[in-house]
């Protein structure tokens, strides 16, 4: 039922971030919500490159229905930001927005800078399911 996340998989799957999380508070305070879909499209598709995030998705014909993103434990620093395309996100997501993930970053920073962290430890970027695949278990047989 689940599959690894593919690279012809990232754009869907940013779409499909973008789409369960429009109504989230967190991700509200990042735009207006008529910008909030190309904003939180920016976002997470920049994050998907910056991380290579691994992850598992569940198709519905051909389409992605749920994902599971997760990936290491690591600061991205400063090469990784750029071919990630970290020029162009104050650009794609707002002035607004760059603030606060500016902000969000140095919080990320710390926390996986500490040297307590066990050596190969993955984080759990998000797990995500398009509203109208929502209420069937397909989140918690992710988690």
């Amino acid at each position: 039922m689940f599959e690894p996340l593919q690279p012809t998989d990232l754009d869907g799957a940013s779409h499909l971030l973008a789409e369960a999380f429009h109504n989230d508070p967190g991700y509200a305070a990042l735009a207006a919500a008529h910008h909030r879909p190309a904003t939180l499209r920016a976002l997470w598709s920049f994050i998907l490159r910056a991380y290579g995030a691994d992850g598992l998705t569940c198709r519905d014909a051909d389409a992605l229905s749920a994902l599971a993103i997760f990936g290491p434990s690591r600061p991205l620093g400063w090469s990784g930001w750029l071919r990630a395309g970290g020029l162009t996100v104050p650009f794609r997501m707002g002035l607004r927005s760059h603030h606060i993930l500016r902000r969000l970053d140095r919080q990320l920073v710390s926390l996986l800078s500490n040297p307590a962290l066990p050596e190969g430890v993955h984080w759990l970027h998000a797990i995500a399911v398009r509203p109208d695949h929502q209420g069937r278990g397909l989140g918690t047989e992710l988690l």
